[in-house]
């Protein structure tokens, strides 16, 4: 265009330089100005088209900046979310476990404090005892001293027996005392465990307060969410149902991916055959190619040609019959009667050969026709075939793509709606949570009360009217079930209609091959007839030539050569 323009100014200059021509001068100046307004609407245009480059550039750079954050952020938070939240549940379900195992140790711990308390005090007994009888043996041994001379024997096995106790004292005494030391360390070592044990309940019994106010704040959210979507189905939302229709329509198209995947798995089995039909096309191809060439060739095996021979020796077998005649009738015939019998014969001979010849060459002339007609026949079929093998290819790879794409938009838009679910969820329980926080009264609402702003406002509530993406459309019209499924019915009629007209190509080509055979064997029983019947003419000269010496004339004088 600017081009254009230069030349047009150019020729505006040279215009004026020449004044002749004024109305000249004038279309150009207007026809300038057209260019210029015209140039400047297509820059404006151009200028139009690229702001709307740009803008969807940069929608697509938010948008994948978007997807960046929602996997590398906000997917692993979730995630990590989960996980704390399932270990605080699995430790919630082992929190009373743990703490009837502490409640039985405790139990076992009491127990065995009281045998050691009761324990101590038969020690303490045993104490007494022992002293009670280190006095009662003092006092023997003083009785014993004083008594009568006359029973110092007795006295002296007093004394001794007052020796033996004085050392089982002692030992009993040491006894005591270990066992005194190990009572103290196992008191001290139970009261440690105990400590301990004390320790651990206390921690288990801040740890499930913890959890069951978790579990309260979760339990509330909970019935939050139930209160409200209770709510919005008594109001008429168009939530009630949704989760089955949502299921509904995975099952859909769960069903339809399985059929999708069966079509995708005939339609190669489809490709395979149309690729073995290809190939057999081809073997035909080089068949009919090999009888064209072989129809064609004019050589000595040809029928024609055999037909050819045959009149011409048909013919001079007749030349030379007349002539052996005409010889015949000359002469005397009496003298050679058997000759003239020979010769009648011979002559019925070659009357019959000459109908037989007559008739070979007239079934070589319509086999030749007949081949003429089947080849042709035959490399149309093939060409037809040919077409429509590929068009079946064609087509089928078509529907292959438009079953791919269609796939693939209804998976997106599943997963668009979930993570669009996912993230109205989590935002309405947030928005739910602050609104119990603020103003109690929620956790009991009036059936009939409305929506509170703050909710109500959410740009995150889930209101199926407007939602993040635009407005909002029925979920099978965004997953365009519908659609895929006639793809996917599309496919499979495509694919019942190649195989019909895989069979009957396979048909024509089985029928075209019999017609085939059948005329090769028609042609090989026509060169066989064909020689047979040469070989007859051959064989019947020969007996022509005999009668002809036999009567003493040459061969040449009846118009016989040896070709």
């Amino acid at each position: 265009m600017e081009n254009h323009l230069q030349y047009m100014e150019q020729k505006l200059r040279s215009q004026h330089v020449q004044r002749d021509d004024s109305d000249k001068a004038r279309q150009l100046e207007t026809s300038l100005d057209d260019t210029k307004r015209r140039l400047n609407q297509e820059k404006q245009t151009n200028q139009n088209f690229e702001d709307m480059l740009n803008a969807l550039r940069e929608n697509l750079k938010q948008v994948g900046n978007e997807r960046d954050n929602l996997r590398d952020e906000v997917v692993p938070s979730l995630r990590s979310r989960i996980e704390g939240l399932e270990a605080a549940s699995a430790d919630a379900q082992k929190a009373p476990y743990d703490v009837a195992r502490m409640q039985h140790e405790l139990q076992s711990l009491r127990d065995e404090n009281a045998a050691l308390h009761s324990a101590r005090m038969m020690n303490a007994q045993f104490e007494s005892i022992a002293e009670d009888e280190s006095m009662t043996g003092r006092r023997n041994s003083l009785i014993g001293g004083k008594g009568l001379q006359r029973s110092t024997t007795l006295g002296r096995s007093n004394s001794r027996a007052g020796a033996g106790l004085t050392r089982s004292n002692s030992i009993s005494r040491n006894l005591l005392n270990e066992s005194r030391e190990s009572l103290a360390e196992q008191l001290k070592a139970t009261e440690e465990q105990r400590e301990a044990l004390h320790t651990a309940v206390k921690y288990l019994l801040r740890r499930q307060t913890h959890q069951g106010k978790q579990h309260e704040k979760r339990l509330k959210v909970a019935e939050l969410e139930r209160d409200r979507a209770a709510q919005m189905a008594y109001n008429g939302g168009r939530k009630h149902g949704y989760e089955k229709e949502v299921k509904v329509l995975r099952s859909e198209i769960a069903l339809l991916r399985r059929r999708a995947d069966d079509a995708m798995e005939q339609k190669w089995q489809c490709e395979k055959g149309l690729a073995s039909l290809a190939m057999d096309l081809n073997r035909s191809k080089q068949e009919t190619e090999s009888l064209t060439k072989l129809l064609e060739a004019k050589d000595n095996n040809d029928p024609e040609t055999y037909s050819a021979a045959l009149e011409a020796a048909l013919k001079q077998l007749n030349q030379q019959r007349t002539s052996v005649m005409a010889r015949d009738s000359l002469g005397s015939i009496e003298n050679e009667q058997a000759m003239a019998d020979e010769l009648e014969r011979s002559a019925e001979r070659a009357e019959s050969l000459a109908t037989q010849v007559k008739q070979q060459v007239k079934n070589n002339s319509s086999l030749r026709n007949r081949l003429k007609d089947a080849i042709a026949q035959g490399e149309r079929s093939q060409l037809a075939s040919a077409e429509q093998i590929t068009e079946l290819q064609a087509k089928l790879r078509r529907l292959e793509d438009t079953i791919t794409a269609a796939q693939t938009q209804s998976e997106t838009a599943v997963m668009r709606h979930e993570d669009e679910m996912r993230v109205m969820r989590a935002s309405t329980s947030v928005h739910l949570l602050r609104a119990k926080n603020s103003n109690p009264s929620l956790l009991s609402p009036a059936p009939r009360s409305p929506l509170s702003p703050m909710i109500a406002n959410s740009k995150k509530s889930p209101r199926l009217e407007i939602t993040t993406s635009g407005p909002g459309i029925a979920l099978h019209e965004a997953l365009r079930t519908e659609y895929l499924e006639k793809k996917v019915g599309e496919l499979e009629s495509a694919l019942a209609e190649a195989e019909k007209e895989m069979s009957e190509v396979v048909n024509r080509m089985g029928v075209a091959q019999i017609s085939s055979m059948e005329l090769e064997g028609e042609r090989d029983e026509a060169l066989r007839q064909t020689r047979k019947l040469q070989n007859d003419i051959a064989s019947e000269r020969e007996n022509m030539k005999q009668l002809l010496a036999g009567m003493g004339l040459p061969p040449e004088s009846a118009g016989m050569r040896d070709d």
